[in-house]
């Protein structure tokens, strides 16, 4: 554990789906503190939900552990409970280029002590559907959001794209969306194209509601690329400005 003194250099990690309070400055609960010169022993941070496979939620990286690997739990105590379905903690130096990449890492902090049953699910306390949505800070006209039965936040897809100046088009054979020229998505397939690179793989598929294409919220950052997209305590907010840890 790092001393945070006045001065000191941090790094805060906080559930981006979670709400936060719409003031400035803003505020924040994270889940994860890191002190600059405590960083500095590793290269990467990550923090998320890992299923039975020991792969985060978003599907960016596998853990396998080693005998020197370093499980705690958040008081610092020894933890040699199942890492399946909790969220996690992961610091480590190396990881492979593959799809999810692959690392063994240094330390995992144990942050939910229980099981969470839903995996990947985005936990909420709030009604989305009754939130505004506001793409580079201006609010559009569009469908309601809502959380489907995994709980993942579902936004439309068309007005949202449409607002950050993508032509959008359906086609019907094939039961997908094409944004701009590079950008395709199919209902009910979880690999989403982005120009000829390897499909970029979500945890929830694209969903065709009364004629109208929701998609995850981590659509936009992950797939599109946008710096943030995220639910606030009030809002759905998302744009390219400064990126949100």
């Amino acid at each position: 554990e790092a001393e945070i003194e006045i001065g000191s250099i941090v790094t805060g990690y906080y559930d981006a789906n979670a709400p936060m309070l719409m003031i400035y400055p803003p505020q924040y609960s994270v889940e994860v503190l890191v002190v600059e010169e405590e960083k500095e022993k590793f290269e990467s941070i990550k923090v998320d939900l890992f299923d039975e496979n020991l792969i985060s939620a978003d599907n960016t990286l596998k853990i396998n552990l080693s005998d020197d690997t370093k499980i705690i739990s958040k008081n610092g105590e020894k933890f040699e409970g199942d890492l399946t379905n909790r969220k996690l903690a992961v610091t480590y130096s190396f990881s492979t280029r593959s799809i999810p990449a692959q690392t063994t890492p240094t330390q995992i902090i144990v942050l939910s002590e229980e099981e969470i049953e839903e995996k990947g699910a985005v936990i909420t306390s709030y009604d989305v559907s009754s939130m505004d949505i506001i793409v580079d800070n201006k609010k559009i006209e569009a469908p309601s959001a809502y959380e489907n039965v995994e709980g993942e936040v579902m936004v439309p897809l068309r007005a949202i794209a449409e607002a950050l100046g993508f032509d959008v088009s359906w086609e019907a054979e094939t039961q997908s969306v094409r944004l701009g020229k590079g950008i395709v998505l199919t209902m009910d397939e979880k690999n989403y194209n982005y120009m000829k690179s390897t499909p970029i793989q979500l945890r929830t598929a694209p969903e065709l509601v009364k004629g109208v294409t929701f998609v995850p919220l981590n659509f936009f950052r992950e797939v599109v690329g946008m710096n943030n997209a995220y639910v606030f305590e009030a809002q759905i907010v998302i744009d390219d400005g400064e990126i949100m840890h």
